[in-house]
């Protein structure tokens, strides 16, 4: 969180203790307040010093503010769509950083002015967009958060940075205010524990030799690939079966001489 405070001079301290100081701008529409603790007296103090025309809305105990309307949250859309110049008081705790985170800057523009209690640190996303719509008039630490008073850029139209040396960063107050508890706390100087303690002598550390880290040397396997004697391809010679004809004796065709009988005819005597 980096932004300079605008120098607003007509500001004035509502609530108990001179807990806030807000803008003396009235003409508002609405007045909500969240998580405000009835005892700090802000909400009586600024309905007298604002005129709100009765229109005040309460938001806590068991009703919360956050980025989606459930049974026990509230995402104020109501509001944004129905006023136009509201006064929104609000302490941010986890809920309301998610509203915050993703509420629109069109709908922040619907408050004239906003006091903001919160830890900035868990905030950045809504507070960068806060900046790009109001402008900061005042800070002031509230315990272990911050109280931002915002002022929508409309009404300051010539805005006038305070000097550098003037301005306390967010993140200068917080630690300011953690040195200066510090310096409040009593000093207590603890006493050193000696029988928990372990001397070790010299001579009882052993060197341990570090291990070498080089890598081994792995001998790489021949990537070479195997020679393979190749099969021949010849077709294997093969003895051709004779095709000749096999050579077959004609039989003879020729008739058969018959040899003739003689008969040899007896003379009859």
């Amino acid at each position: 969180m980096s932004e300079l405070v605008v120098k607003f001079d007509d500001k004035i301290v509502v609530g108990l203790n001179e807990t806030y100081v807000v803008a003396n701008v009235s003409d508002y529409d609405h007045y909500i307040f969240v998580n405000v603790e009835p005892v700090d007296n802000f909400t009586p103090d600024i309905i007298t010093k604002f005129a709100f025309e009765k229109s005040v809305t309460f938001v806590g105990a068991n009703l919360r503010v956050s980025n989606t309307r459930t049974v026990n949250t509230v995402n104020l859309d109501f509001y944004t769509i129905s006023f136009k110049n509201m006064f929104l008081n609000m302490h941010v705790n986890d809920t309301e950083s998610l509203w915050l985170d993703f509420i629109s800057e069109e709908k922040l523009r619907t408050f004239k002015q906003l006091v903001l209690t919160l830890k900035p640190e868990d905030n950045l996303r809504g507070l960068n967009k806060l900046n790009n719509t109001h402008y900061i008039i005042n800070m002031k630490n509230f315990g272990d958060k911050i109280t931002m008073t915002y002022l929508r850029k409309d009404i300051i139209l010539e805005p006038i940075f305070e000097e550098e040396e003037e301005v306390k960063l967010v993140e200068e107050i917080v630690a300011v205010e953690l040195e200066f508890s510090q310096e409040q706390a009593p000093l207590v100087e603890e006493e050193p524990i000696v029988d928990e303690v372990k001397v070790i002598e010299e001579d009882e550390v052993k060197v341990i030799e570090e291990e070498s880290l080089e890598e081994p040397v792995v001998e790489e396997e021949s990537l070479e690939e195997p020679v393979v004697e190749e099969e021949s391809l010849e077709e294997p010679v093969v003895e051709e079966e004779s095709l000749e004809e096999p050579v077959v004796e004609e039989e003879s065709l020729e008739e058969p001489v018959k040899k003739k009988r003689t008969y040899n005819k007896k003379k009859k005597v």
